[in-house]
């Protein structure tokens, strides 16, 4: 991939957009975040490279201790925790949604798909590495009731606003190219 200064830009400020997503949480135990939401609104604007590269970047600064992860924290021992699953998921969700987003055409059903997907794919990372680290104890359906089951209403909230978000962004992004064309013609 050739580098050039908007591509750096686009993925710097999509990988602080991540890290403040990271921040804003919902007051459950443990908090709801909005990491996710932010890496599936980036990787609509992104290509897939550069989304997997931002959320890639988000993830090596917090593995060597940069606060980027939620409440500011960071460090290996975030990653390594019950939650690493899903973090190490971000760039592989990245990669996936920017890749779906240009092969099928733009309607609400396909983003709402999109996003449902890469959730399922952070839910099965997740899952997976709660098992094989062995943070639960009992089965792994009775661990699925603890660790994705009560976050299945806020994934369903997350991609609503991601798809309306989205949407809206392609459209922003569709007019603003057709008036450089215009300008340039």
């Amino acid at each position: 991939m050739k580098f050039n200064v908007a591509k750096i830009t686009r993925i710097a400020l999509s990988t602080a957009f991540i890290v403040i997503g990271a921040q804003l949480a919902i007051p459950t135990i443990p908090p709801v975040t909005l990491q996710t939401l932010c890496i599936f609104i980036t990787a609509v604007i992104l290509s897939p490279t550069e989304a997997l590269i931002s959320s890639l970047i988000y993830v090596l600064l917090g593995i060597v201790g940069a606060p980027v992860f939620s409440s500011f924290s960071g460090g290996i021992g975030i990653v390594l925790n019950v939650g690493g699953g899903f973090i190490i998921s971000f760039p592989v969700i990245a990669f996936v949604v920017s890749t779906l987003r240009r092969k099928f055409r733009s309607s609400a059903f396909t983003h709402a798909f999109t996003f449902s997907i890469a959730t399922l794919i952070a839910y099965i990372f997740g899952a997976l590495w709660i098992d094989i680290m062995g943070y639960y104890e009992g089965s792994f359906w009775k661990m699925l009731t603890v660790y994705v089951l009560p976050f299945l209403p806020f994934d369903a909230i997350k991609i609503a606003v991601a798809t309306l978000c989205s949407m809206k962004l392609e459209k922003i992004f569709k007019n603003g190219k057709k008036k450089t064309e215009n300008n340039k013609a």
